[in-house]
């Protein structure tokens, strides 16, 4: 037993000694404990505001909009040169603000169609000129060699001639201008003159199909933009409608039913916002794809566009189409055209009057006794026979003439019709706003009423969604209407080719 006793006790002994020896540095400690503590706490704060300082550095640079950097820290870096950045268009900070006026301008400057339609004018252009360039004079030269052997001699008594030369050398410079083809070139070349004035016709067309597109596309992101909108504060209304279900559901008013209810119609409300969201970012791709531009250009629309119902009479507007289409004059003028290759291909057997001068500088040999000689002519070519070719052009350009004949009839007939479409659209539109309007306001009264019914439980959840529902539909469908009727306007101008005004 004393030997189990002695071992503790010695151990005790042992860690008083040691408690005794280190009492002063615990005590040291405890003094300095505050003051590190406060040191610990500013060390702290630098750290996280580095962190913080750091990840706002990261934030910026991703974005791309953060604040510029230190000069120590632009000096620090070195420079790099020849690299190409690609920068993401959804990432940049300002986006590109349009409107009508800057979208269509945008679309005459870069289009490719209007591109194309202008180049057709230029080569239409050109043909004319190489047609009209037979009548300009025509300049050549020509040379040649000649080596005879053996030559021809005359012995004239004692004397031997030669007839000619064994080298013989020879130049000579023609001038030469057509005077007149009695029909022939005449004809060809006022067909090339009215194909130019067709060409153009066809550029105005595609041109104002153009504008017709930009308008459509800028009126239809508009119209998603608001049903977007429209969708976004109907589920805001549904989120709130749900807080204020809770709270009754917990007063003991409704069941838990309505709980129930108002959270399928918010996950129902969640899938039309994202499909309204979708409709819009497509609808803003299509117009910077009709501006050729990127279609992932972050855009920002004026949605703000005054608008008021035009009259519109249909005669009026079917006889502004016949005399303004674009269509309609420029197969009017080809079908003028494709008479005037008729009468070309009737003329071509007919004679072709001409004048040459030519200019001869050759060796002297023989009898000759002068290098140079001049002469200068009328030429009248008659040609006797073609095999066949001017017949086969008659028949091809009374081909060509019954072809455009029926093509224009067709296509003013279509014309018509496709006016007055547009037209009778529009009066339908018409009278669809102002019932759209009125059922509007009727919808809103009766959501306010059926609110007003649920608040003080006389009604259920079923009859406010409803009312919300339908007053959600009313809104949408106005809002669609109205911008249909702003695109059947444009496509007014389009069948038209004119500008109504109010």
């Amino acid at each position: 037993m004393k030997k189990l006793f002695k071992f503790p006790t010695a151990l005790s002994i042992i860690l008083v000694i040691i408690m005794l020896t280190t009492m002063p540095t615990f005590a040291g400690e405890i003094k300095n404990a505050p003051t590190k503590i406060k040191k610990i706490k500013k060390s702290s704060k630098q750290t996280t505001k580095a962190s913080t300082k750091g990840k706002k550095a990261k934030k910026s640079k991703k974005q791309g909009c953060g604040k510029t950097p230190l000069k120590k820290e632009v000096e620090e870096k070195q420079p790099v040169r020849n690299v190409n950045f690609k920068v993401n268009p959804e990432e940049t900070c300002v986006p590109l603000k349009l409107n009508l006026d800057k979208c269509v301008k945008l679309a005459l400057e870069s289009h490719p169609d209007i591109k194309i339609a202008r180049a057709k004018v230029d080569y239409a252009r050109g043909q004319y000129n190489e047609t009209k360039s037979s009548y300009n004079m025509k300049f050549d030269l020509q040379g040649g060699y000649m080596r005879m052997d053996p030559v021809s001699k005359v012995n004239v008594g004692k004397t031997t001639i030669k007839l000619g030369d064994e080298n013989n050398f020879s130049g000579k410079a023609i001038l030469e201008k057509v005077i007149t083809t009695f029909g022939n070139l005449e004809n060809l070349i006022a067909a090339s003159a009215l194909n130019i004035l067709s060409a153009e016709e066809n550029y105005l067309k595609t041109r104002q199909d153009v504008l017709f597109t930009v308008k459509k596309n800028y009126f239809n992101v508009l119209r998603t933009a608001g049903r977007t909108r429209i969708t976004r504060e109907n589920l805001d209304i549904v989120r709130q409608q749900l807080k204020i279900t809770n709270d009754m559901y917990d007063a003991g008013i409704v069941p838990l039913f309505e709980i129930v209810q108002n959270k399928l119609y918010l996950s129902r409300s969640r899938q039309a916002l994202t499909s309204a969201e979708k409709s819009h970012k497509i609808a803003i791709s299509a117009l910077l794809e009709s501006l050729k531009l990127d279609i992932n250009l972050p855009v920002k629309l004026n949605k703000k566009y005054d608008y008021r119902p035009i009259k519109v009479d249909l005669k009026k507007a079917q006889e502004l189409a016949h005399k303004n289409r674009y269509e309609i004059k420029s197969l009017d003028i080809s079908l003028k055209a494709a008479q005037k290759i008729l009468l070309s291909a009737q003329c071509g057997r007919n004679p072709t009057l001409s004048f040459q001068s030519t200019i001869e500088n050759k060796t002297i040999s023989g009898l000759s006794t002068e290098p140079t000689t001049v002469t200068s002519m009328l030429v009248l070519s008659i040609p006797l026979s073609d095999g066949g070719e001017s017949y086969a052009k008659i028949e091809q350009a009374k081909a060509s003439i019954k072809e455009l004949k029926e093509t224009l009839d067709k296509t003013t007939r279509l014309i018509e019709l496709e006016v007055k479409n547009v037209v009778l659209t529009i009066w339908e539109l018409e009278s669809k706003l102002d019932a759209a309007r009125q059922d509007l306001e009727t919808a809103r009264i009766g959501y306010n009423i059926a609110l007003a019914r649920y608040e003080n439980g006389i009604s259920t959840s079923l009859e406010l969604n409803n009312a919300r529902r339908l007053l959600n539909e009313t809104r949408i469908n106005y809002n669609n209407v109205a911008y249909e009727y702003l695109i059947e306007l444009a496509n007014l101008e389009k069948v038209t080719a004119n500008t109504w005004k109010e």
